[in-house]
């Protein structure tokens, strides 16, 4: 049984901070573009010096997901490179991430609850008092 890694929005803002390599997958298999699209995921940053938005800009990795399962991408991307996975709601990269561990992927970390609970915990760090 596996035991995933969840992080939340104040543990990816300090990654992001912090200056950590990482690979970002965003995946929103049943939505809109208007929906839940990039630009949502950055607005949760948006508080950011620009220097740190354009470091988390530069950690977003467009990937073809089945690649990634067969263990056959064109991107550097190793087998022990950090992913960070974030789908709408968690469960959908909850899913992924088990294929992904399963062949062979060591550093895989997820958004729990998603986007939507990283939006929500923007909202509360940027106006903390408000709730």
């Amino acid at each position: 049984m596996s035991l995933l890694n969840k992080i939340s929005f104040y543990q990816l803002e300090n990654l992001i901070l912090q200056k950590v390599p990482f690979k970002f997958i965003e995946f929103f298999q049943n939505s809109s573009p208007e929906e839940l699209t990039r630009e949502s995921t950055l607005d949760a940053f948006k508080h950011l010096n620009p220097y740190y938005q354009r470091f988390f800009k530069e950690q977003f990795l467009a990937a073809d997901l089945d690649q990634l399962v067969k263990g056959s991408n064109n991107i550097s991307l190793t087998m022990e490179s950090p992913i960070i996975l974030i789908c709408q709601d968690g469960l959908s990269s909850n899913e992924f991430a088990l294929a992904l561990e399963k062949v062979g992927y060591k550093n895989i970390y997820l958004i729990e609850g998603g986007l939507t609970q990283l939006l929500t915990d923007a909202k509360m760090a940027a106006h903390p008092n408000s709730c």
